[in-house]
């Protein structure tokens, strides 16, 4: 092949790349980000001689059914196989197989192979239907960078790619690095044209090509002068010269842009300013462009006159043009915050239908007698436009349904915004229709009657083609089956083309998690040009870049409180290339300072396998399947098996909603001594068959770094005695985040969850004994909860007990029946990898009345050898009526904490830092009354500052 052919154009990439309408690139450097094999293929199918004869009908039995690659050299690049599956299912023409072989080389040379060699033959299947196409590829060399040669000289800082294989993302690259880097050292003017490969014969050693001139290298320099009559100090002249120089960066500066950013820069700091016309000076290595910059001293009005305000009285003009006041203490008015007042008052004419109205400001006078300047501002108001009626004329569409969009009525004033409001309304009326060319053309007429102009607002309506999609053809699945993306699109053929649509469809697809990149790209086609000019049939094509779907994830985590956790997890989530989802996940955790185990044993673990069916039957309904196996021994062991059957339905009303629906069963066994058995242990298995349903609605802009948003769950649970089932509850589960933009990088985050369980009864156990086993209470504490404590927080029984040969003072946690937490953050994003937060965590659990009481009969039938009726304690009801009015006593029912935390989000992992210090638990005078048995402290005994503190690092790799 010649290597003229490897040569890369701007300018014919800049065009090659526009999206048809969708969007569209400026010639030159925004090619660089978009080339790629998908662009190839879908020119190639455009322009080659295969597209136009798959179609035809002596073809028609040519499918392609197989396809086998026999392959020499080393290993067949993905991007071949993918660029190839549109031929799957498709008529195939004998006599375009040099059209294909050329498709192939052209793939190959993106990856660096510039001598390959591509044999293609066809073989017939059973009864001449089908066909195999057998290629056989021989890569070759691989192509490697040797050096650069350009037209001009290149930057010693720029190492070029030596070494590196020659391929189009390379050679991009290093053409977005060269141009950027002589832009940031000033050469504006730099003209670079081409980047292109010259390969040598045998196809090993390959020379950038760069063509282009660099220019004189442009710098901006400024004299700052004062005007006459209000200039500034001299001292401040040279302050301000250096200050421009610093601030005005030389990339992509343009020198009219140059001007207006010193204006604005000057009238953010109160200063009014003017900028001259350049001087330039030229020579063979610079351009400098000299500003004279006349700056006036930092204006603040003491006294602003209106004249001509005839609709307002003093009261509400003043409202419109007094300063906004800072902590109380401002009183005067800057140049930048009078402009935004005349806007205000602008705005409140414009309101109410005064549409020619005009305010227009005099030079500032200063008067010294008052220390400030003086602002003149004179208004014209004109007259008072009203709403006289609403005429439609042309399309086909009634005219009711466009009336229906209207808030107009007849006497109001003509309100500029509502008409904004309805023009974007009308439009995007017309595009959900499928009239995407559509014109609408305002006129507006009026009548002066009694000192008003009755308008009258014509809409000239120009429907344009309906677009219509004649055919959909999905490009790049590698291992994805194609129904898969068709279940998730929400155009199909025969269907009306719209913006809409298409969002709707990226989304989804996007949701999957299958695909590094997703486009849309339509074209008329032929027929629609020779059909009726009132329809616009499209060719629709989808272009996918499928991610890697498995990934594995080991994580290591470090907790000064109890210890070390270690987990290991694994995923895949496109089984059988159907989308299917399967999650696999074995911990193992270490607690220290357990009274039935010795300390720094690992004891805990947790097994979990999970298996999510997607789009059954074609619904948008998911079905998952989880069994879970949980050991722990907080304060004695508990043992836990759980299946979960679960379906999901994304409502398609409501957007980002779903409904789950699910059916759980599960088996709690606890084992402890034989106190613990007789005080408070079930005594037996805890058999639950359970079913609820989850409403979950999440507005998140973004559901990993939101911003802005909500997200809101509604829970319901019902545990009922079935067949051998012998548990019964009721639990109710509510969630709410709500995120705010403080600014760009800046989010504040507020969560809150409540939790409660009720009607609990045990079938077969006898009065007192007929409550949850602690595995299945609520517990709070720990890094999803309130950090700064450990997970188990809440109610603990205390008594003594004479297991060993004197006696010991015993305290086990119970959990509890209600649980609330409360959560606010304030993180701040470094990069869309990095962010830290500052966090504050409130919340506590506590047993219902019920619950306590069971506990006391048993208490009280209960014989043992212990020296002490148990006692509960630390439990603290939130009694709503009592704590609306005492908020401090609310404050000491629960636990607080705070503390600071790191995520750095990294493609194979995620590494998390967070160290949380307790601020307060809840206290009451009676434990001061039983202080010789101490009072159980949830805090670390021997690190009272550093609470807790949390390390946690997981490391992953997609495969």
């Amino acid at each position: 092949m010649n290597s003229s052919r490897t040569g890369v154009s701007l300018d014919r990439y800049a065009r090659t790349l526009s999206l048809d309408g969708l969007s569209s690139h400026a010639a030159g450097g925004s090619w660089l980000g978009w080339l790629g094999v998908g662009i190839l293929i879908c020119g190639w199918l455009v322009e080659s001689p295969l597209h136009a004869q798959v179609s035809s009908p002596q073809t028609a039995d040519l499918v392609v059914r197989r396809m086998v690659f026999d392959v020499r050299g080393g290993q067949l690049p993905t991007a071949v196989r993918s660029g190839l599956n549109y031929l799957y299912g498709r008529p195939f023409a004998g006599n375009s197989s040099q059209q294909v072989r050329q498709l192939i080389r052209d793939i190959l040379q993106t990856e660096g192979y510039y001598r390959s060699q591509v044999k293609l033959e066809t073989v017939e299947g059973d009864g001449g239907r089908g066909i195999t196409l057998r290629i056989e590829i021989d890569l070759g060399a691989v192509c490697q960078i040797a050096a650069v040669e350009a037209e001009f000289l290149v930057a010693d800082e720029i190492a070029y790619p030596q070494g590196q294989i020659c391929s189009r993302r390379i050679i991009n690259d290093y053409f977005a690095e060269l141009s950027f880097q002589y832009k940031k050292d000033g050469y504006l003017e730099s003209g670079f044209e081409s980047a292109t490969y010259q390969v040598s014969a045998d196809g090993t050693r390959g020379v950038i090509k760069l063509a282009g001139h660099i220019g004189p290298k442009v710098s901006y320099q400024f004299q700052v002068r004062g005007y006459p009559e209000y200039g500034l100090a001299a001292r401040e002249y040279s302050s301000w010269e250096k200050r421009l120089v610093k601030q005005v960066k030389v990339v992509e500066v343009s020198p009219q842009a140059v001007a207006e950013f010193v204006v604005d820069l000057l009238l953010q700091a109160g200063h009014r300013a003017q900028v001259a016309e350049p001087e330039i000076s030229v020579t063979p290595q610079t351009k400098i462009y000299q500003y004279v910059v006349m700056v006036s001293e930092k204006i603040e009005l003491r006294h602003v006159k209106v004249l001509g305000v005839k609709l307002f009285d003093d009261q509400q003009l003043f409202s419109f043009l007094r300063p906004k006041n800072r902590l109380g203490v401002r009183k005067s008015l800057s140049i930048t915050s009078l402009d935004s007042r005349i806007q205000a008052l602008t705005a409140a004419y414009f309101r109410r239908g005064y549409l020619d109205m005009t305010a227009t400001t005099a030079p500032l006078k200063k008067r010294p007698q008052m220390d400030g300047y003086q602002a003149v501002i004179t208004v014209r108001e004109g007259v008072p436009y009203v709403f006289d009626s609403l005429h439609f004329t042309g399309g086909s569409l009634p005219d009711d349904r466009l009336m229906a969009l209207a808030n107009f009525e007849v006497g109001e004033p003509v309100d500029e915004t509502k008409i904004n409001v309805f023009r974007a309304q009308l439009n995007g009326f017309f595009d959900e229709q499928g009239y995407l060319d559509k014109k609408l053309v305002f006129t507006f007429e009026r009548q002066l009657v009694k000192n008003r102009y009755h308008t009258q607002i014509h809409i000239q309506v120009d429907e344009g083609q309906l677009h219509i999609v004649d055919s959909i053809k999905i490009l790049g699945l590698a291992k994805t089956h194609r129904q898969v993306v068709l279940g998730q699109l929400e155009i199909a053929p025969g269907a009306a083309y719209t913006p809409q649509r298409v969002a709707a469809s990226y989304n989804k697809l996007k949701q999957l998690g299958l695909f590094k990149s997703i486009r849309f790209q339509y074209q008329e086609t032929t027929s629609s040009q020779a059909a009726s000019s009132a329809e616009k049939r499209l060719h629709v094509s989808v272009q996918l870049e499928e991610l890697s779907h498995g990934l594995i994830t080991f994580g290591p985590a470090y907790n000064l409180a109890v210890g070390y956790k270690y987990t290991i997890s694994g995923s895949y989530n496109n089984l059988f290339g159907r989308a299917h989802r399967i999650f696999a996940q074995f911990g193992v955790d270490e607690d220290r300072y357990q009274p039935i185990i010795d300390n720094r044993t690992i004891f805990a673990s947790n097994m979990s396998l999970r298996y999510i069916y997607p789009f059954v039957a074609g619904w948008p309904l998911d079905f998952s399947l989880t069994a879970n196996r949980q050991v722990s021994a907080p304060s004695f062991w508990q043992y836990t098996w759980l299946l979960r059957e679960e379906f999901g339905y994304r409502l398609p009303m409501l957007a980002n909603t779903t409904l789950n629906l699910y059916v759980k069963q599960s088996l709690a066994r606890e084992q402890g001594t034989r106190d613990q058995r007789i005080f408070f242990l079930s005594n037996q298995d805890s058999l639950i068959f359970a079913g609820g349903v989850d409403f979950v609605m999440d507005r998140r802009n973004d559901p990993e770094l939101p911003t802005a948003g909500y997200r809101y769950k509604l829970g319901y649970e019902k545990a009922i005695y079935f067949y051998l089932f012998n548990t019964r509850y009721d639990k109710f589960d509510v969630r709410g985040e709500v995120v705010k933009g403080l600014s760009q990088n800046l989010a504040f985050i507020v969560a809150s969850r409540f939790t409660q369980l009720r009607n609990i009864d045990i079938r077969g156990m006898s009065p007192g004994f007929n409550t949850l086993p602690a595995g299945e209470l609520l517990q709070a504490g720990g890094v999803d909860m309130v950090r700064g404590f450990d997970r188990l927080l809440g109610p603990y029984l205390m008594y003594n007990t004479t297991l060993a040969a004197s006696s010991k003072e015993v305290r086990d946690i119970l959990g509890g029946t209600d649980r609330w937490i409360f959560n606010a953050q304030l993180r701040f994003a470094w990069s869309q990898q990095l962010s830290t937060s500052l966090f504050y965590d409130l919340g506590n659990t506590f047993l219902n009345r019920e619950t306590i009481d069971a506990y006391k009969v048993r208490f009280a039938q209960a014989e043992s050898a212990a020296i002490s009726q148990p006692e509960i304690y630390d439990n603290y009801p939130i009694v709503i009526s009592d704590d609306l009015v005492n908020v401090y006593q609310l404050w000491q029912k629960l636990y607080s904490s705070m503390g600071i935390v790191a995520d750095y989000r990294t493609p194979i992992g995620n590494i998390q830092l967070s160290v949380a210090h307790p601020l307060a638990q809840p206290s009451y005078g009676g434990c001061g009354a039983v202080r010789k048995f101490g009072c159980l402290d949830r805090r670390h005994p021997a690190r009272r500052f550093f609470g807790r503190v949390i390390f946690n690092l997981s490391i992953g790799a997609r495969f």
